[in-house]
C-alpha cells in the first residue's frame, strides 16, 4: 500500500513538473516569436524610412534575385533582413523578416517592387508599380518617371530619387490658338480629357500638346496617363522631394517627409511651374511652382514643364 502510494505521488509529481516545463518552454517560444515579430516590424519600418527619407533606389535593387537580404542588421540575440519576394497571391512585394533566437517572423511591407504590375490597394505609398510611382493611396494614383522625352518613354527614369534623371520636356497647353475648351475641372485631370474629346470629336486635338502628349505616353508597359488636374498637381507636389516646409502653396501648408511613412518622388525640374490639365480662361490655365508651392495662372502658348500620372 505504502508503494502504491508513493507511486502515485510520484506520478503527480513528475506530471506537475511536466506541465510546469512545458508551460515554461511554451512561455519561452511565445516571448521569442513575440520579439522575432518586433524585429521584423523594425526591418519594415526601415524600408519605409529608406524610401521615404534616405533616397533608396527600388528600382535597381528588386526584381534581381528573390534571395537576396536588403539592410541586415543584427542586435542582441537577434536580427532583421527586408527581402523581394512574392505574398500569398504571387504579387511582388517586400517583405520584412525578424529573427530571435531560433525564431523567425516575416512580415509584409506593402512595399510594391514590380513597376510593370498595376497597383493593389495593398501596396503602400511609395511603391513602384502601374507603370510608376504610387503616391496616392485614395484614390490610387500613380506619377510617371521622370525625363521622359517622348511618348514611347524613351529617357524615362524609374528609379524616382532625387537624383533622378530630371523632367527635359517642356511643352504648351496650347501651340496654336487661344480657345475655352471648358477643360476646368480641378480635381481629376481625366474629366477634363473626357471634356476635350468630347469637342473635339473624340479626339485630343493635336494643337492642345501637353494633353495630348500625356494621353499616348505609352511608358513601362502601361498606357491611360492624362495631365494632373490643378489639385492633383498639387498633390504630386506634396509627396515630391520639393515638399518641405511649404507656407505658399495650397493645404496642406506643411510637408514633413521626416516621418517614414513619407514617400518622395525624385526627378522634378526647379527651373519652371508644372502645368495642369485645369484651364482658367481663355488664354491661360494653372500651374505650380515645385520651388515654394505657389499656384499661378501660365499663358497657353508657354512652354513649361510636365508630369503624367494615371489612376491604376
Amino acid at each position: 500500500m505504502t508503494l502504491l502510494v508513493l507511486t502515485g505521488i510520484f506520478i503527480i509529481a513528475f506530471g506537475a513538473g511536466y506541465l510546469s516545463f512545458f508551460n515554461t518552454k511554451n512561455t519561452d517560444i511565445y516571448q521569442q516569436s513575440a520579439r522575432a515579430r518586433l524585429a521584423a516590424e523594425a526591418g519594415a519600418e526601415r524600408m519605409k524610412w529608406e524610401l521615404g527619407n534616405n533616397d533608396y533606389d527600388l528600382d535597381a535593387t528588386c526584381g534581381l534575385s528573390t534571395s537576396t537580404r536588403l539592410f541586415e542588421t543584427q542586435f542582441d540575440d537577434g536580427s532583421y533582413y527586408l527581402k523581394c519576394d512574392f505574398d500569398q497571391a504571387d504579387y511582388p512585394k517586400i517583405q520584412a523578416v525578424g529573427v530571435y533566437k531560433n525564431i523567425s517572423v516575416t512580415l509584409d511591407t506593402g512595399i510594391c517592387y514590380n513597376i510593370e504590375t498595376e497597383c493593389t490597394s495593398t501596396c503602400a505609398l511609395g511603391s513602384l508599380c502601374g507603370g510608376g510611382a504610387l503616391f496616392s493611396a485614395s484614390p490610387l494614383m500613380v506619377a510617371s518617371p521622370s525625363g521622359c522625352t517622348d511618348i514611347s518613354g524613351t529617357g524615362c527614369d524609374n528609379s524616382f530619387t532625387a537624383t533622378s534623371t530630371p523632367d527635359t520636356a517642356s511643352l504648351a497647353w496650347d501651340n496654336a490658338t487661344t480657345s475655352v475648351t471648358s477643360a476646368i475641372d480641378a480635381d481629376d485631370g481625366r474629366v477634363n480629357v473626357t471634356t476635350i474629346k468630347a469637342a473635339n470629336g473624340g479626339n485630343v486635338p493635336a494643337n492642345l500638346v501637353a494633353i495630348k502628349f500625356c494621353e499616348d505616353l505609352s511608358v513601362n508597359s502601361k498606357t491611360g496617363w492624362y495631365l494632373p488636374a490643378k489639385n492633383e498637381l498639387n498633390t504630386v507636389l506634396r509627396n515630391s522631394n520639393y515638399c518641405t516646409e511649404d507656407s505658399q502653396g495650397p493645404e496642406p501648408l506643411y510637408c514633413d517627409h521626416s516621418t517614414s511613412t513619407s514617400p518622395i518622388i525624385g526627378g522634378f525640374s526647379n527651373s519652371s511651374p508644372y502645368m495642369s490639365s485645369t484651364e482658367n480662361d481663355v488664354d491661360t490655365f494653372w500651374s505650380q511652382d515645385f520651388t515654394n508651392g505657389t499656384q499661378a495662372t501660365s499663358t497657353k502658348s508657354s512652354a513649361i514643364f510636365l508630369r503624367c500620372i494615371r489612376r491604376p
